[in-house]
């Protein structure tokens, strides 16, 4: 008897309102960047997809002033879709300002992503890319 109770008045109760997503900073007092919403980002045509329109645009740098590298890049996905504040977050260092440059000059290029979500709702999330650039 105690469990139907239960049951009924759990069918019965007012929706709780979610709540925030976890890992939240804030930019500024009007700005949170959220670091694990509960839905990702996705660019469209998935991983794959990315990739081919980030090779489409990149133009690799003389050998001679650069060499094969892994970088990783830090970038925002605004609520609305837009790809954001990219930058170098991790690279070899050493003379590599040409590859940096040329990389992201490459992801400029990129078409929106669908943005990510908490609980639903479209929020600004930080992501990061590890990419491997080696000569063809």
């Amino acid at each position: 008897m105690l469990f139907l109770v239960y049951i009924v008045s759990f069918l019965f109760l007012p929706e709780r309102p979610h709540p925030e997503c976890p890992h939240i900073y804030q930019v500024d007092t009007h700005k949170k960047v959220y670091t694990q919403p509960t839905a990702w980002p996705r660019y469209p045509g998935g991983h794959d997809g990315l990739f081919r329109d980030f090779h489409q645009h990149f133009n690799y740098p003389s050998k001679q002033t650069c060499y094969p590298q892994r970088m990783v890049l830090r970038y925002t996905v605004e609520a609305n879709g837009q790809a954001t504040d990219w930058e170098v977050f991790y690279g070899i260092e050493g003379n590599t300002k040409q590859l940096d440059s040329a990389v992201l000059e490459a992801v400029q290029h990129l078409k929106p992503f669908f943005p990510g979500t908490c609980y639903g709702t479209p929020v600004t999330v930080q992501r990061y890319l590890p990419i491997r650039v080696h000569y063809p």
